[in-house]
């Protein structure tokens, strides 16, 4: 992720759009001021989240999964649904939360 949002040439738009990700980024990699991992962040320092679609839910009624940044894929991955090409979906933490709802406990791994 960090890749793609490093600077270039002809890349000023695209960063502008990405501008958010990029704050985000940057406290993550600094560690929130915290001890090194990141861990404690205070709530006004963005922080990146990855969520991936939970199948079988109805259009009008989406769930999330949000992956853990610190487990491998497979490991995020285990004992969940997926189709052929699941799609990631990374969020700026506080304020893109409520566009992610997370699935009930009971029947998390459909």
């Amino acid at each position: 992720l960090q890749r793609h949002l490093e600077q270039g040439p002809g890349r000023a738009a695209q960063l502008h759009q990405l501008r958010r990700y990029t704050a985000a980024m940057k406290a993550l990699l600094v560690g929130g001021g915290g001890g090194g991992k990141g861990e404690a962040k205070p709530d006004s320092v963005p922080s990146l989240a990855v969520y991936l679609e939970k199948e079988g839910c109805p259009a009008n009624a989406k769930r999330f999964f949000r992956l853990r940044l610190e487990e491998t894929l497979r490991a995020n991955l285990e004992g969940k649904r997926v189709l052929e090409f699941p799609t990631l979906h990374v969020a700026v933490l506080p304020e893109d939360a409520a566009a992610f709802p997370e699935p009930e406990a009971h029947g998390e791994g459909a």
